[in-house]
């Protein structure tokens, strides 16, 4: 902080700068995809307050889902991916039996967790879901921390790498292991450490916790 009759710090005024980040990080799965990829199926996206909830169901359907929105709140609800409660999981069987739906999504608050929920409303875990995203990319390293399940070491990848828990230690692991890599966390957060191709795309590297590319890679796959 200045003190009291301190100069100001000079210099030239910066250019500033707008981009679309939601945009481009929607037309990311657009490409990669393709418009027919969850073509036939019908979602549920549980929005609460997740700041994910209006770009995911504008990237569910643009990807060919009918996407039913559930229970939308303008309060704060906790939803903790990793801890769902008896009562939110008999919500969300109840709603994929009312709704008829094939699956049902949602992120946690700041949308950096998955959440999915296959048409019986039996919850997926998030260190599953990152194993099944890293298959499905093609990848033949997994970087994830040990408190994840062992999933990923049947699943014929070259190597599963073990760190600490944390995600600068799933992204260090990955930067050390390179090639086709792909991170996750036990919430199922999940890191693309190469740049690699979608059915109808490119996809590029996001070497950030992601919630949208777990969630739409098993979908499509399945």
């Amino acid at each position: 902080a200045l003190g009291a009759g301190a100069a100001s710090p000079s210099g030239t005024a910066g250019a500033l700068t707008t981009c679309d980040a939601g945009g481009a990080y929607r037309d990311r799965y657009l490409r990669a995809w393709g418009p027919g990829a969850l073509g036939g199926l019908r979602v549920g996206l549980y929005q609460h307050s997740s700041v994910a909830r209006d770009l995911l169901g504008e990237i569910l359907a643009g990807l060919g889902a009918e996407v039913i929105l559930l229970a939308r709140s303008e309060t704060f609800i906790p939803v903790d991916t990793e801890a769902v409660d008896p009562e939110t999981r008999a919500l969300l069987r109840d709603w994929c039996a009312e709704h008829r739906l094939d699956a049902l999504v949602s992120t946690d608050g700041d949308a950096d967790r998955p959440m999915l929920v296959c048409e019986t409303g039996a919850l997926i875990p998030g260190d599953g879901l990152g194993a099944m995203t890293a298959r499905a990319l093609g990848a033949d390293t997994v970087v994830t921390p040990v408190n994840s399940n062992t999933q990923a070491d049947a699943m014929g990848f070259d190597r599963v790498i073990r760190t600490r828990i944390g995600s600068p230690f799933v992204i260090a692991g990955m930067e050390e292991a390179g090639g086709r890599v792909v991170g996750y966390e036990a919430n199922g957060g999940t890191l693309l450490g190469f740049d690699a191709e979608g059915p109808a795309g490119p996809l590029p590297r996001l070497a950030t916790r992601d919630a949208v590319l777990p969630i739409l890679a098993p979908l499509a796959a399945a």
